[in-house]
């Protein structure tokens, strides 16, 4: 008898049709008024990943839409602000590539390195995502009670309430959701 790796994450052979649910959270994000943080759970192998890929395939055509993926691991907040960096498609990226730093609003970014004050380039980014009418919709799979999931919680709150275009999907274990509900609210 063969066993199949619970943490395989190809496309399972029975897959329920799962469109109109990703079609209605996509619906959600895009006529929102304010930022929401959206948490997909489920028992391994339920197709949580498989769901949020459907999610991220679509958002990409979005042109509107900056979309970001995450992994749960230390240094959250400077890849997010690494990736939105280059997706806001600021001029200075291209010229950031062949440098090893550059400081942008008294603030200095240096390639492979933790950003000091995250924060406030974190709110930078989202001014300048804002102003151009755009959003962003963050994606976490495989969410846990890190340290690092923690860290971006709390910048994901204060960023919501500044009232900035931003959204996160996460998935995760069901053990997960109580510690969520108190930690974005």
């Amino acid at each position: 008898m063969q066993t199949k790796n619970p943490f395989n994450r190809d496309a399972p052979n029975i897959f329920l049709d799962k469109q109109k649910q990703v079609d209605e959270l996509i619906q959600t994000i895009q006529t929102s008024d304010f930022a929401r943080s959206f948490f997909i759970t489920g028992v391994r192998g339920s197709g949580k990943t498989n769901f949020l890929t459907k999610i991220s395939e679509q958002l990409q055509d979005d042109p509107n839409c900056y979309l970001i993926d995450l992994i749960n691991e230390n240094g959250i907040l400077t890849t997010l602000a690494r990736k939105l960096y280059y997706q806001n498609g600021s001029k200075l990226s291209e010229l950031f590539d062949s440098l090893n730093s550059i400081s942008i609003g008294g603030v200095a970014i240096e390639r492979e390195k933790e950003i000091p004050n995250i924060e406030i380039m974190l709110e930078e980014l989202m001014q300048s995502v804002a102003s151009k009418n755009k959003y962003v919709v963050i994606t976490i799979d495989e969410v846990s009670n890190s340290k690092a999931i923690q860290s971006f919680a709390k910048e994901f709150n204060a960023l919501k309430r500044k009232k900035y275009p931003i959204y996160v999907i996460m998935t995760g274990l069901p053990d997960i959701i109580l510690i969520f509900k108190m930690t974005i609210s």
